[in-house]
């Protein structure tokens, strides 16, 4: 039998660690221990943790969640270690899945899931951001060169032998896909498994949203692929989201040019397209007023717009633009069908424009994260490394009910 130790980084999230904590006592199987590595909170996460009955290790300043996993990773003494975030709630065969795929695959280096369809915050960006980070993960079942820390697991002597999380990157950011692709750069085999799930509790507003996408994706990720030399064709940045980028592009360049030679009356049929997505966006949080106002205010906006379309505002430029804008759904029809299966048609097409945004902001961050790269390109991290941080700890010892 596959021992599990599963180890969780919290900095000030009491009320989502004791849902996490909980999750864990109701899995169908239940780990060898609980380790939670405390980084330096200022509220009462470590007291949660030790009287739940986990492990407690905690960092005397604060040094992000690579620092955090790597010493969490030291203390545990199960064959494997799940990694899972504070603010996730593993589902009940989740342990179960993964203890499976490890007995059944003795050179399995590590398997990784997915979040699942409920989201516990019902708001739009909260809801298309959780739906998009599943869809993605599902897609790519099987084989994977990357790993995803928010629930995935190690096999403990692996995961030590090669250095484990790149401590550099000293808050949230890719510091688990820079592990996963530096085990596949060696050959170590890595899954995906869309089955193995966990509900997520962060809520996503715009800002945080594009903020997160831009500068703990982006931007380091487009380093981490100048560094290894090899743009990979998964997750992402797939060959189809790649040419859905380059559309994107060229639809608003069409757009523009529409606009520059025939006044603003050509953005007619788009700011159409956009208030009503936007229309579709507010209604989705329902049962508040000011939503629903501001919903009806958009909806007459977006019909009054439409309603003033003639044939001639479809010139050749409106046509091509019309055209790639197509091509940009037709990649991604799957995508959307997935969004409208979980959430209705509203949440789907509410999430065409920000999804249009995403490829926007997406290529803006490879264009800036690859000046970075050059002017100041970074050492690559070496395979093997002799002993991982343990300093600024204190432990505190308890055992998982």
């Amino acid at each position: 039998m596959v021992s599990v130790s599963v180890v969780i980084p919290v900095r000030n999230g009491a009320p989502d660690l004791l849902r996490c904590l909980l999750s864990i006592a109701h899995s169908r199987v239940t780990p060898f221990e609980c380790i939670v590595v405390d980084d330096a909170s200022s509220d009462t996460s470590a007291q949660i943790a030790g009287d739940f009955g986990a492990t407690v290790l905690r960092l005397r300043k604060q040094s992000g969640p690579a620092v955090a996993r790597n010493l969490g990773v030291q203390s545990a003494r199960g064959d494997v270690v799940l990694f899972i975030d504070a603010d996730v709630s593993l589902l009940p065969d989740a342990i179960e899945r993964l203890i499976e795929h490890f007995a059944a695959d003795p050179d399995l280096t590590a398997v990784f899931g997915s979040y699942a369809d409920r989201c516990p915050n019902p708001d739009f960006f909260s809801l298309y951001k959780n739906l998009q980070h599943a869809f993605v993960h599902r897609s790519a079942s099987g084989a994977a060169s990357t790993f995803w820390s928010g629930c995935g697991a190690i096999r403990r002597k692996r995961f030590l032998a090669y250095g484990g999380f790149d401590e550099t990157y000293g808050r949230p950011c890719i510091e688990d896909i820079e592990l996963g692709t530096r085990l596949a750069r060696i050959g170590e085999k890595i899954r995906v498994d869309g089955a193995i799930q966990v509900e997520h509790r962060k809520q996503y507003k715009f800002l945080s949203m594009v903020r997160s996408d831009l500068f703990d994706r982006a931007i380091p990720w487009t380093q981490l692929i100048l560094r290894e030399g090899k743009m990979p064709n998964t997750l992402n940045v797939a060959n189809g989201q790649r040419t859905a980028a380059a559309l994107v592009w060229v639809f608003l360049a069409l757009v523009s040019g529409s606009a520059l030679f025939h006044g603003v009356e050509a953005l007619t049929p788009w700011a159409a397209m956009i208030l009503l997505a936007v229309a579709a966006c507010l209604i989705i949080r329902r049962g508040r007023s000011a939503n629903i106002s501001w919903a009806t205010v958009a909806l007459l906006l977006g019909l009054a717009a439409a309603s003033r379309l003639q044939l001639e505002d479809f010139d050749k430029i409106t046509l091509a633009a019309a055209a790639a804008l197509s091509g940009v759904l037709f990649i991604n029809r799957k995508f959307y069908r997935f969004l409208a299966d979980r959430g209705g048609w509203a949440l789907a097409i509410a999430a065409v424009p920000f999804h249009l945004l995403y490829y926007v902001y997406g290529v803006i961050g490879f264009v800036f994260g690859a000046v970075l790269y050059v002017v100041h390109p970074p050492a690559p991290v070496p395979i093997v490394t002799s002993k991982l941080r343990t300093s600024d700890s204190a432990t505190e010892v308890g055992a998982l009910r």
